[in-house]
């Protein structure tokens, strides 16, 4: 059937706004996350960790605002509207006050989040900036370039050689070793605070960033790293009380298209806009599909989730240490301020794929995540080293979608389980033919 052209437009401003990463493949009608512009509802999709396929939920939602912003008189007031009208409801999703509202700053990627904060931080006072940025390797690959715009970047390990975390203390000593010898000597910080890292860890710890923020006051600003989003409202509020800024994205854990970002600022601050990004046709779409997950995952009960959430990670990691194919890499505690949440619960696992009782190299691994068909994880991130080569682990993700229908529908808890089941042993398979 020929497509409409107003139904083409929209698909290409689902795609338009971002960067080359955005581009579809001619070929494969995917672009390099491998994801396509419509939804694919019989791929078994453990990616959020690094980007996911829009759902039939979130294409309706962005076609319906398409269609309203197209017969609008003045298609820029009504991107405008837009705008004003997506910040209400994520502040409202999020369990913020009205008024915070204003505090939101739309962009076009977590990416452009953390530049936008650290462009923020230079102007906001005199001396130099130092960032303070943990593991690079677990951010988004574009993060450490958008800094440097801003300042001096150092960098803590979180991982110790073998690509196993480093204990919480010892990162904690390092970030706070590396702000004091910036602020003694005259200068100013930008601490990126993960939360959570590309293999789901916090780091630094929320107690080690509060002790920071009141030791050296408005020497130091903290940028939470959320853009993951797989925080609770309780969560996401404890950090903005904290005076800490917040870095969320809709196409982790929520699932929408990916390139749409937003930084919340703390104590009712006004944040501005990506001036190139603010009315966006293409990001209020993709901003959109993302909001209609959000707003179906937060009608769910909370300790449903969280009983969900511990059942799926209980068999996803038995069945990772019952397999001679898989290696789980160990992640400490969730600790989070609000105790009891959901987002205690892990909800990516990493894990190194094994050849003969030994790690892949890296090389290896990305073949591996290359080479898989009907099922798709989160793309490798580099942990380390084993026998002096470099091991990527790759990682299973659960995302707010697939809670929302574990949750909805009829014998979903028991499909969403064993489909992450079969996601792992169909990746057992494809070590095994190579």
């Amino acid at each position: 059937m020929p497509t409409r052209p107003q139904e083409a437009g929209f698909r290409t401003l689902l795609v338009s706004g971002g960067d080359e990463r955005l581009s579809l493949d001619p070929r494969t009608g995917l672009n390099r996350y491998g994801c396509g512009v419509e939804p694919d509802p019989g791929l078994d999709a453990f990616c959020s960790s690094t980007a996911s396929t829009i759902s039939p939920l979130g294409y309706a939602a962005a076609q319906d605002l398409h269609a309203r912003l197209c017969a609008a008189p003045s298609e820029a007031a009504a991107c405008a509207d837009a705008a004003q009208d997506l910040r209400r409801r994520l502040a409202r999703l999020c369990g913020l006050p009205a008024a915070s509202a204003r505090a939101i700053g739309l962009s076009a990627s977590g990416t452009d989040v953390h530049r936008l904060a650290a462009l923020r931080e230079r102007a906001a006072g005199r001396g130099p900036l130092t960032i303070i940025l943990p593991e690079p390797c677990e951010t988004g690959r574009g993060v450490p370039q958008a800094l440097a715009g801003g300042g001096e970047i150092r960098t803590v390990r979180l991982r110790q050689d073998d690509g196993r975390p480093r204990a919480a203390d010892a990162v904690d000593a390092d970030v706070a070793r590396l702000c004091a010898e910036a602020v003694d000597g005259g200068g100013r910080v930008l601490l990126c605070l993960l939360d959570l890292s590309k293999t789901g860890l916090i780091a630094p710890s929320a107690g080690c960033a509060s002790d920071l923020k009141q030791r050296f006051g408005a020497a130091l600003a903290v940028l939470v790293d959320g853009c993951q989003f797989r925080m609770s409202p309780a969560t996401l509020r404890g950090w903005l009380e904290a005076g800490f800024m917040v870095g969320v994205t809709g196409s982790k854990f929520l699932g929408g298209p990916a390139f749409s970002g937003a930084l919340i600022a703390p104590d009712g601050q006004v944040a501005d806009d990506e001036p190139t990004e603010a009315a966006s046709h293409g990001l209020l779409l993709r901003w959109e599909a993302a909001i209609a997950e959000l707003t179906a995952f937060r009608a769910l009960v909370d300790a449903d989730i969280a009983d969900l959430v511990q059942a799926f990670g209980a068999a996803v990691e038995s069945r990772l240490d019952a397999s001679p194919a898989f290696e789980r890499l160990p992640a400490p505690g969730l600790q989070r301020s609000a105790r009891g949440g959901w987002d205690s619960q892990p909800t990516i696992v990493s894990f190194l794929p094994l050849s003969d009782g030994r790690a892949l190299a890296a090389p290896a691994t990305q073949a591996l995540f290359a080479g898989l068909e009907g099922v798709r994880l989160g793309q490798p991130v580099s942990v380390g080293h084993r026998h002096g080569a470099p091991v990527s682990a790759l990682r299973l993700a659960l995302g707010a979608r697939q809670i929302t229908a574990a949750l909805t529908t009829p014998g979903g808890r028991e499909r969403l389980i064993a489909g992450a089941l079969t996601a792992l042993d169909r990746t057992a398979e494809q070590i095994g033919a190579n």
